[in-house]
């Protein structure tokens, strides 16, 4: 049996590799709460190359509204969320989030 938080959570890019700590609850017809944080989800769209590295990512926000159902979120919600809890759970992270959910890596300084 597993068990998650049932919101989004932070990312990070450990050793190549992305880790998305939750994506939240994506559908729970009546169910699951979707009250504040647990009516936030997300579709993660995510390049990797052949060795299972990240490349590049997507967060496409989702809302579940009071019966569970999701819908595209306008206000990208779960967007600000994991960009706040990636910078503050991860502060030295190379991985960066855009408002538009966009996700990359920095590029290294020279």
């Amino acid at each position: 049996m597993a068990h998650g938080p049932h919101v989004p959570r932070a990312m990070e890019v450990y050793q190549g590799k992305l880790i998305a700590y939750s994506l939240g609850n994506f559908m729970g017809y009546r169910t699951l709460s979707s009250k504040a944080q647990l009516g936030y989800s997300l579709v993660l769209e995510v390049d990797i190359n052949p060795r299972g590295d990240f490349v590049s990512g997507k967060i496409l926000p989702v809302h579940l509204n009071s019966k569970g159902i999701p819908y595209p979120d306008k206000y990208g919600r779960s967007i600000k969320l994991i960009k706040q809890l990636t910078k503050k759970d991860f502060p030295k992270t190379i991985l960066e989030i855009d408002g538009e959910g966009n996700m990359t890596m920095k590029k290294e300084e020279s």
